[in-house]
């Protein structure tokens, strides 16, 4: 198992998107400076909260078990990153409503608007 001092010299150049999450693009690297160590939930801990993601632990606990298939506490590079991508799924859009300070009737009525102006063109 990693360290979590380990991990944060791991991570330390990885860069993060605007909203403050890796992308999917870095995922490759960042299990590859893994190697086949596997990601634990502590790992996975530590990268939820370098990204600024505010996720209730058991939520979260709740989501490595539902990623972790083969049930070893550990991620598997293709289990971390098929359930890493429903994880940005999942919380993307509340994300992007904190980052904006807009609620979903804010957006919608924008949304719409945007919808109808395209098709117009």
């Amino acid at each position: 198992k990693i360290m979590p001092t380990e991990l944060t010299q791991l991570l330390a150049d990885v860069r993060v998107n605007r909203y403050g999450l890796f992308s999917l693009t870095s995922i490759p690297e960042i299990l590859k400076r893994i190697g086949n160590r596997g990601v634990s939930f502590t790992m996975m801990q530590y990268c939820v909260t370098r990204m600024g993601l505010t996720i209730d632990e058991d939520v979260l606990r709740q989501s490595f078990d539902m990623m972790d298939k083969n049930n070893d506490n550990c991620l598997s590079a293709s289990e971390f990153v098929s359930g890493f991508k429903i994880m940005v799924q999942s919380f993307l859009p509340e994300i992007i409503l904190q980052e904006t300070g807009m609620t979903i009737s804010q957006i919608l009525p924008k949304l719409v608007q945007l919808v109808f102006t395209l098709s117009l063109m």
